[in-house]
């Protein structure tokens, strides 16, 4: 996989360590400065990256295909990464902690998370209101 960083004009080759080499991403999605990148795949795998240093930073594993991946980052919740998948399954990770999960909620029972748009403040209000199951 191969990431083009306008600011710097170049690109990055990354490669996440534990996917098979015929892997595709089913879900990307960048930090709002540009400078994570967070990668799904079909097998669940979610793969974090350091665009600026061109490094893997966490490897998380889902047991469902990955639809939509959502940073929501604030100065309340500044490592909060939202995950949809197919089964219908919205988790929220911590991801400074590898598989942590703070929350799962079952929105739509098998059909497929397609989009994501929580703002970080509907986010942690959404956790408040969940037992984590």
């Amino acid at each position: 996989m191969s990431v083009y960083n306008r600011n710097k004009g170049r690109s990055a080759k990354l490669q996440p360590d534990n996917w098979e080499t015929k892997e595709s991403a089913t879900a990307v999605h960048f930090d709002k400065m540009a400078s994570a990148l967070a990668v799904g795949n079909k097998s669940g795998d979610l793969s974090l990256f350091d665009v600026e240093r061109e490094k893997q930073l966490r490897d998380m594993k889902f047991y469902s295909d990955i639809t939509q991946i959502q940073y929501n980052r604030s100065a309340a919740m500044p490592y909060l990464v939202t995950v949809g998948t197919a089964k219908g399954q919205i988790i929220n990770n911590d991801i400074r902690i590898k598989n942590s999960v703070i929350n799962k909620l079952n929105i739509l029972a098998n059909s497929p998370i397609n989009v994501l748009s929580t703002s970080c403040t509907e986010a942690y209000k959404e956790m408040e209101n969940t037992d984590g199951n």
